[in-house]
């Protein structure tokens, strides 16, 4: 089973947690910043692109470095 969530159960047993009683979001996968090195043959440069959770990606992509398109990622979420 793949999920982007963490489920836990609202009122934990300290006995056993069932995971299909969970009701609750503790975490969510946004997306993830992939790393491609640079390939001479096909000219292109090393890259840190941004992927959604869906395994989409998103556009955003920085040739500097990953603190750098986490930076951007931060500013456009705040627009």
């Amino acid at each position: 089973m793949h999920t982007s969530h963490l489920f836990v159960p609202k009122n934990p047993s300290p006995a056993t947690i069932d995971i299909e009683q969970a009701t609750e979001v503790v975490y969510r996968l946004d997306g993830y910043i992939m790393y491609t090195e640079a390939d001479q043959t096909r000219d292109t440069p090393s890259e840190w692109i941004y992927v959604a959770a869906d395994g989409q990606e998103t556009g955003q992509r920085s040739r500097v470095s990953a603190d750098s398109l986490r930076a951007q990622i931060l500013r456009n979420a705040t627009q």
